[in-house]
């Protein structure tokens, strides 16, 4: 039997498959987030004992799955999450008003079940993490800074969805965050009542805390039902003034 030139093709695949998990095992471990930036292609390289175009090639694996870019004359940056299943396609057509309601509604139907598995599920770890960005947002709303603000709520909906365990749902909610960025800020000029989403927020986090699992589902269904009607509304008022 021949077996050189399919061994040789294996070594191949297995080496870029290699490659490919520990750049991902890099990132994770080193601590890298969105934004920061890699070192160079060589010290990768020669971190692990490969030549340049080697490496070369496992990285544009992540680059196609929205892990890391490359920006010509700055480096290699890290753009999502190493372990992402579900990636938002960016290339989509204007988006209107149905659209925005549209977005509500798909979270209405997927968030309240996940805030009842993360109240089962959620580590201390996660449950900090989701703390310190509620702690985050009421300090954008007193600062006023409403930038941070529609960012900081999202993060904190999408850290519940993490903390329920389903990495297929959870990234399926983190693509429509990102894919409809702008629809969750006409959301947010909308609701135009911070506080009142602030304290909503802590109320779910607090029912994660107390790992009440009906009263975390049923308040993230109160909240999102809320948001619908008052965006619906003003839509629709919006609509027939035009």
């Amino acid at each position: 039997m021949k077996e050189g030139k399919g061994r040789a093709r294996l070594t191949r695949r297995t080496l870029l498959d290699e490659l490919t998990a520990g750049l991902v095992a890099l990132i994770e471990e080193g601590g890298y987030q969105i934004g920061d930036r890699l070192p160079s292609m060589s010290a990768l390289a020669a971190h692990f004992g490969v030549a340049t175009p080697t490496l070369r090639e496992a990285a544009r694996r992540l680059e196609a799955a929205g892990t890391i870019t490359f920006r010509h004359g700055s480096g290699i940056f890290v753009t999502g999450d190493s372990r992402r299943l579900v990636i938002a396609n960016p290339a989509r057509t204007e988006l209107g008003d149905q659209t925005t309601l549209d977005v509500l509604d798909t979270r209405l139907l997927i968030e309240p079940e996940l805030a009842r598995r993360a109240a089962e599920r959620a580590t201390h770890e996660q449950l900090a993490a989701i703390g310190g960005l509620l702690d985050e947002a009421r300090q954008a709303i007193e600062a006023a800074d409403e930038q941070s603000l529609t960012p900081l709520n999202m993060r904190f909906h999408v850290a519940i969805a993490r903390a329920a365990g389903n990495q297929v749902l959870t990234e399926a909610l983190q693509s429509v965050v990102e894919l409809y960025e702008p629809q969750q800020s006409v959301i947010g000029q909308i609701y135009a009542d911070p506080w009142r989403d602030h304290n909503e927020h802590r109320d779910i986090y607090d029912a994660l805390v107390r790992k009440d699992a009906t009263a975390a589902h049923d308040l993230m269904r109160r909240h999102l039902e809320g948001v619908l009607a008052v965006v619906s509304a003003t839509l629709r008022r919006e609509k027939e003034r035009d």
